[in-house]
Parts: structure tokens; sequence; C-alpha cells
């Protein structure tokens, strides 16, 4: 399965590659809010993608909003993983308010990760 991850931490997006490749997933990577956008409204797009908050160009619940308005229904329905350290509630809220399927705080663990996009990939085929 190809998982889309956008960051703009060269090192973070290394180290969520491997996790992924070596958990048998493909990834594509973006630096920028914008490029994570652009690769997720591609017609050969990825059908699930992890996004930092905090990107150049659009951030990540920016890009979150932008896909739930999307006319196609698949885009729209995309399960979103916003990984990021902002952990107070408000930002949760907001984070789910824009959108997202799920939400992770930095740091976190590889197997976490892991289990929730599992989790997550297995109910957008169910749909």
């Amino acid at each position: 399965m190809n998982v889309l991850v956008a960051d703009d931490e060269v090192i973070f997006r290394k180290m969520v590659r491997g996790v992924l490749v070596r958990a048998g997933h493909e990834v594509i990577e973006a630096a920028a809010g914008d490029e994570a956008l652009s690769l997720l409204l591609a017609a050969e797009a990825p059908p699930m993608a992890i996004l930092d908050w905090m990107m150049p160009g659009l951030d990540g619940l920016s890009v979150c909003r932008a896909l739930r308005q999307d006319a196609d229904p698949e885009v729209a329905r995309m399960p979103v993983v916003l990984i990021t350290g902002r952990a107070d509630a408000q930002d949760t809220a907001a984070g789910f308010d824009a959108g997202v399927t799920d939400y992770l705080t930095k740091p976190f663990k590889p197997t976490h990760l892991l289990a929730r996009l599992q989790s997550w990939l297995l109910r957008s085929q169910g749909n």
C-alpha cells in the first residue's frame, strides 16, 4: 500500500519511511503542504496520508480541509493521520475539526504508528 508522508523535517520523513518500508508499504514523500496536496490529488494518488501540522506552504490542517472538500468521494474519505508535536487538548480538537482521521503526537512508537495505519487502511478498504 502506498502512503504519503509529508513533513518538512528530512530526518523525520526518513524515519517514518524506514518504519513503513519495513512493514511492506511504499512511501511517497513531500516536504511542504502544497506539494503534499498536489500528490494527494493526482491521478495515481496514494490512498492514505501522514501529515505534519507545521509545514511550509499549506499546513497539515489546510491540506486535510482541502481533501475533505474534494468532489471525489474517495479523496474526501482518504485516511489522514496528523503527526505533530502539538499535544494540548485545543490542538487535538482543532485537528479533528479539520477532518483528520487520527492524531498522533511526537515522539511516538513506530509500532503504534503501524497499528493505527493498519486500522485505518482496513477501514478505508471496507468503504
